[in-house]
């Protein structure tokens, strides 16, 4: 068995922190490998700075974040939505 653990994140750089170390706690008990992934949803705050600093110290963490960008285009053409992703 393996756990992946997939929480998104919006504008909680406060509560990233606590959130990790929490999850690692219970994680290291588990008898089965475990990853904890966290999606910064595109956070206006410094939630990305907080997870990145992160990823050192907890060999489990994996972090992903979405930066999403609307354009507006002529009324001719449908609104189009582009996703940015950069894993780490």
């Amino acid at each position: 068995m393996y756990l992946s653990i997939v929480i998104p994140l919006y504008n909680e750089e406060e509560s990233v922190s606590p959130l990790i170390q929490r999850v690692h706690e219970v994680g290291s008990s588990f008898t089965f490998p475990w990853e904890l992934i966290l999606v910064d949803d595109g956070s206006s705050d410094s939630t990305w700075s907080v997870v990145s600093e992160h990823l050192n110290a907890f060999p489990q963490l994996r972090a992903i974040s979405c930066a999403i960008i609307v354009v507006r285009l002529p009324l001719w053409l449908p609104a189009l939505t582009i996703a940015a992703v950069r894993l780490s």
